[in-house]
């Protein structure tokens, strides 16, 4: 059985996303070590925040599953399965996806990336998160993943 939002639970998803940004004050770094790769997607689309002329598709694989995130307007999309021609492909953990992102990817050189990596550092410019989280992971990912 396949579910999908009505067009009132749809109206919730941006005040979600802002509830999340502003809970990012109560996070550290070790909050997501353990993220699930279910969780990537919507982990990106709090940390992203895309300027109103930026449009880009971006794909996901973490562990065996693939996402697609579509941004356009500002706002970012997220889908199960695969965008047909991404402008970049992300693969890895989801703690080294977004280590990548936030950080740059020198410290996760397991994550494979594949297309534009110019979009790549785009995306660490769109991130929004609080200056304490940004030095945290930058301090927590000095070393590679996995060992910090």
């Amino acid at each position: 059985m396949v579910y999908e939002l009505t067009g009132l639970g749809r109206g919730l998803e941006r005040p979600m996303i802002e509830l999340a940004r502003w809970g990012m004050e109560l996070q550290s770094v070790a909050d997501i070590v353990g993220l699930a790769p279910s969780s990537l997607p919507n982990a990106l689309r709090v940390i992203l925040q895309p300027p109103h002329g930026s449009s880009f598709q971006l794909g996901l694989r973490s562990g065996d599953q693939n996402y697609a995130l579509r941004a356009n307007e500002g706002w970012i999309v997220a889908s199960r399965g695969s965008v047909g021609e991404p402008d970049l492909t992300l693969s890895g953990s989801p703690i080294e996806v977004l280590a990548a992102v936030v950080v740059g990817p020198d410290v996760a050189p397991e994550v494979e990336i594949q297309g534009d990596t110019k979009l790549l550092a785009d995306l660490s410019a769109m991130v929004v998160v609080p200056s304490r989280l940004r030095e945290e992971a930058a301090a927590t990912f000095a070393e590679p993943v996995g060992q910090g």
